[in-house]
């Protein structure tokens, strides 16, 4: 009998995922009063999804703390460099430069806004 671990595997990767889209949310909920740079909310939260992940697989603090040190740590710095570079999706989008040709009217331009 086949057993199937695609699912397991699957919602473990959505979790991780989504505890960072959770993360994020709560630390830059109010972004205008937020003091900090990006980078610290970044690393902080992979910090935490390090500990946690380090933790539940290895069941030991020394494994946590190693999830902290990895992940959080080294993995944290060079994705924020990555999606720094515009590698994440529909960063290439935003920073897009458009022109417009001269026939162009102000409601062509404000549906094409719309659409980004």
């Amino acid at each position: 009998m086949l057993k199937a671990t695609a699912p397991r595997h699957m919602a473990v990767g959505a979790s991780i995922f989504l505890g960072y889209d959770v993360l994020m949310e709560w630390f830059r909920h109010h972004d205008e009063t937020n003091m900090r740079p990006k980078v610290v909310d970044h690393i902080l939260a992979m910090s935490i999804l390090g500990t946690i992940g380090g933790w539940v697989t290895f069941n030991t603090i020394r494994g946590a703390f190693q999830g902290f040190l990895f992940v959080g740590l080294n993995l944290g710095f060079l994705t924020y460099w990555a999606m720094t570079q515009g590698t994440r999706p529909g960063a290439a989008l935003a920073s897009t430069n458009i022109y417009y040709e001269p026939g162009v009217t102000k409601e062509e331009k404000e549906r094409f806004e719309m659409m980004d």
